[in-house]
């Protein structure tokens, strides 16, 4: 079986649900994706191996890996947490669970939140001396600015990269008192990269960028926007090609640091937005 207690739910589902068997099917993906993802990454349920350690916290977890990481649509989701729903429901009936985890997890409503504005790079210097906004959206808002993707941002020894970059005054001000806060733990944790855990952890120091994004979205309030870096980046190139016509392509591609493709790409993508 590819998800405990399979074969009685799907059971269920033919003969008391009536379901088709396409929509089985998806129930199907749904649960050994979930499943798949709790022997990887829960530990109690890896050493355990038993629906009943499956806690709220855990699907929370999953659904925001959803969310964030695979950047699932709220139409998806819901979707995805009505299938968990049915299931640990069938669960508790058989007896074979004494909770029910998703039972107090509600579906997304249809997003109303702003999108990045395409100017947002004119008011950065405002965005850096705000103090309400966490240390890690600031930078990540910083060095969206200068071009960078969240891959390369993320990525070991990128650090390194920002000796060589031309920072203004007051961003070069932001950056040395960033990692001046963050010295301290850069010392716990023996690593001098950008972006850190709280916990110490010799063996994987880095934050990843699922847990970097718990960062960006508690700022989501007070920006007014989710500062989410690939459209931050993707407004950031299209906002400097509009204010900079008198460049070259070839300038372009070195200051933001892209492909001929990519600039390609984000000509078009004006355009298009434009019409």
């Amino acid at each position: 079986m590819d998800y405990p207690y399979q074969e009685q739910f799907e059971r269920y589902l033919k003969d008391v649900k009536k379901l088709k068997d396409s929509t089985i099917a998806d129930f199907y993906n749904d649960l050994t994706d979930f499943f798949n993802y709790e022997s990887h990454f829960n530990r109690t349920y890896q050493e355990i191996g038993l629906v009943k350690v499956l806690s709220e916290n855990d699907v929370r977890d999953y659904l925001e890996m959803l969310s964030i990481k695979r950047e699932y649509k709220n139409t998806t989701y819901n979707k995805v947490l009505s299938h968990l729903n049915i299931y640990f429901i069938f669960l508790f009936t058989i007896k074979a669970s004494a909770d029910l985890p998703t039972i107090n997890i509600h579906g997304k409503k249809r997003s109303t939140e702003l999108a990045v504005p395409l100017n947002w790079t004119d008011d950065l210097e405002t965005y850096l001396a705000d103090e309400r906004l966490t240390d890690y959206t600031r930078l990540i808002m910083l060095l969206t600015a200068r071009f960078y993707s969240v891959k390369e941002i993320m990525a070991e020894g990128f650090y390194r990269v920002l000796e060589h970059e031309d920072f203004t005054p007051s961003q070069a001000t932001f950056y040395q008192d960033f990692r001046q806060r963050q010295a301290t733990m850069r010392l716990r944790q023996a690593c001098d990269d950008l972006f850190l855990k709280q916990h110490i952890r010799p063996d994987a120091p880095r934050l990843t960028i699922y847990a970097l994004h718990k960062y960006l979205n508690k700022d989501t309030a007070t920006l007014g926007f989710k500062p989410a870096p690939r459209e931050m980046l993707q407004a950031a190139v299209m906002n400097f090609i509009i204010q900079n016509q008198s460049l070259s392509d070839t300038q372009l591609m070195n200051i933001m640091h892209l492909p001929p493709q990519s600039l390609a790409y984000y000509r078009n993508l004006i355009l298009k937005k434009m019409r």
